[in-house]
């Protein structure tokens, strides 16, 4: 469980690099020096996102944000389930290669 740990513990702000791979995406045999553990995270790869961002406001203050690091290809999908979650100001920011890489709202 990734929250387990802080139970009845609230912030200002969550940042998270969870694994986002999909499970057997082409990409996974040049990185074999990680475990797939800390790459795969099932079928479509948002398995954990998912997780994180349907758990992240019982541990987020009113006006908190949430920032995840996800896959280029994933922006639409990680912003859509903030949305979902009902974060607000969400947004989607580009690595210095000028790919969407990280997504993040605001707790209402």
């Amino acid at each position: 469980s990734w929250f387990a740990p802080l139970s009845g513990m609230t912030f200002d702000l969550i940042v998270a690099n969870p694994p986002y791979v999909a499970d057997g995406d082409a990409h996974l045999h040049a990185l074999g020096h990680e475990p797939q553990s800390a790459l795969v995270a099932g079928a479509d790869g948002l398995e954990d996102l998912r997780h994180i961002i349907a758990e992240a406001a019982a541990y987020l203050r009113a006006g908190a944000h949430l920032l995840l690091e996800h896959g280029c290809q994933q922006a639409e999908a990680v912003t859509q389930l903030l949305r979902q979650a009902g974060f607000s100001d969400v947004q989607t920011r580009a690595d210095l290669a000028g790919l969407p890489r990280a997504s993040g709202g605001r707790k209402a």
